[in-house]
């Protein structure tokens, strides 16, 4: 299920994309530009604890960005900070917040 929703913002016009999981929980959410991913992103697992969070820049990952295992222990092979799409530095140390 895909729920759509409109908002402008400090990057500009922008759609948040909400998706969920079959027993109702958020999936993820991702605001959208021109069809692109741009601005916040959030992931949960079915259990709703997170899963992922950072921010798209014209469909790119971009600036910091936090990944979590299931156990909720950051995963820090995945987490760091990003630019134009690839990791190119390490978790920062309040990666876990």
């Amino acid at each position: 299920m895909i729920d759509l929703r409109g908002g402008s913002h400090a990057w500009g016009q922008s759609n948040a994309q909400v998706s969920y999981y079959g027993n109702g929980q958020p999936r993820s959410e991702v605001s959208y530009r021109d069809g692109l991913p741009h601005g916040p992103a959030e992931e949960w697992f079915p259990d709703g604890s997170a899963a992922a969070r950072g921010c798209y820049e014209d469909g790119l990952r971009e600036g910091q960005w936090t990944f979590w295992h299931e156990n909720g222990s950051v995963d820090r092979d995945r987490s760091g900070l990003y630019a134009g799409g690839r990791r190119v530095g390490p978790a920062q140390d309040n990666a876990d917040s």
